[in-house]
Order: C-alpha cells, then sequence, then structure tokens
C-alpha cells in the first residue's frame, strides 16, 4: 500500500535520491512486496506504513548487522535495512509535499529524509534545526542535510568503499554525480473534478517524480 500511495512514494523517493546524490550512497530500489509489511531479519529490505508503531512515532528505520571473528576482532556490517512510517501520525495528518506542512499537519519528506540518515548509521541529535534531531513536531519542515549530516555519511561511505574485506562482502561501489538520480522524471498530476461547469474551480496536483 506504501507503492501505490504516489505522493508518499515519491517523497520517499525525493529524500533517497538527496543521499545517493550528497555521499553517493548505493542505495537502490526494486519490486514490491504484499506478503511483507512489518520489519523483520528476512533478507528483504523493505519501506512501508505500519499501523503498529508505538503512539508518537512517526517513523522507524530498523537495520541488522551481520559479522564475523572474535573477540576483540570481530567485524561487523549492515545486512538489512526496513524502514516503517506511522499510518496516522500522531493522530494528525500527512503532509507529503513538497507543499510545506501546515500547523497541524506533519512533513512525510521530513520523516523520510531523517530515518534514511538512520540507515545511513547516523543517531539522533540534540539540535532542532538539524534533521537528525530527535523529535519534529507538526508543522515543522526538515528536508535538507546540513553539513554535519553530510560529514557524517561521507564517513560511514568510506568505510563502506575502503579496501579489505569485511566477512568476505564484496565493497560498495559508490554512486556518481551522473547517476545518483533514481531515473528520468515521471509526469504525473491529478484533479479534484474532471467535469466542470462554467464558474467551478480546478485543483490540479503535482505528484512527478
Amino acid at each position: 500500500n506504501f507503492n501505490t500511495n504516489a505522493p508518499a512514494k515519491a517523497a520517499f523517493q525525493r529524500s533517497l535520491q538527496s543521499w545517493r546524490c550528497a555521499t553517493y550512497i548505493n542505495w537502490p530500489t526494486a519490486s514490491t512486496t504484499s506478503t511483507i509489511s512489518a520489519s523483520a531479519n528476512d533478507n528483504v529490505n523493505i519501506v512501508t506504513f505500519n499501523s503498529a508503531l508505538a503512539s508518537g512515532v512517526l517513523g522507524q528505520c530498523s537495520y541488522y548487522a551481520s559479522g564475523c571473528g572474535s573477540d576483540p576482532n570481530q567485524t561487523w556490517f549492515i545486512s538489512e535495512l526496513d524502514i516503517q512510517f506511522a499510518n496516522t501520525p500522531g493522530g494528525g495528518t500527512w503532509q507529503y509535499g513538497p507543499t510545506a506542512p501546515s500547523g497541524s499537519q506533519y512533513d512525510f519528506e521530513s520523516v523520510t529524509v531523517h530515518e534514511l540518515g538512520h540507515g545511513h548509521q547516523l543517531g539522533h541529535v540534540i539540535n532542532n534545526s538539524d534533521l537528525m534531531h530527535w523529535a519534529l513536531s507538526n508543522g515543522q519542515s526538515k528536508r535538507n542535510l546540513n553539513s554535519d549530516d553530510l560529514n557524517g555519511g561521507l564517513a560511514i561511505m568510506t568505510r563502506n568503499a575502503q579496501a579489505g574485506s569485511t566477512c568476505g562482502q564484496p565493497l560498495m561501489t559508490p554512486l556518481t554525480s551522473s547517476n545518483c538520480a533514481l531515473g528520468a522524471p515521471t509526469a504525473s498530476f491529478t484533479a479534484n473534478r474532471t467535469t466542470v461547469c462554467p464558474g467551478q474551480t480546478v485543483i490540479f496536483t503535482n505528484l512527478s517524480t
């Protein structure tokens, strides 16, 4: 049902592309699934809505690690990411963007870019202007990576692509400025009415990606 929510999917894709084109992390997208609807260590990375998230939780990125070796020479790598979003945020509504949220709405794109930051192994900070701040209020919009977010992500990417093997895993091949975009633009518009009488107003919504 996440894949069929065009505004939510477009917001997630904008956030995904923000990270891909900032740190060049090689996160591709793949097919959809109708059989997995919650986070689990099952070797499938999912993005989904989940009504079972705890009260007050807007989104949650769960990541699973695998490793090899023994103390003190253990080595770890991230084997899976699952990202879940609340169906109904804090009893309010989502603003999927690109329009800014109203005072009663929660900004979905701010939450998606935040959870992808956790996927990048960034933790919470206490800085209300930073997208990795531990909380998001209704009406707030924090969609842009700042220098701290970027530096943290680049530090992780240095590890992802450094020489040497981690438990026999292949190195990540970083993206580049020429291939970090998710694909060709896709035009998509909806209208609140398709049969119009004189004097009526038609509201068009841009869902293009």
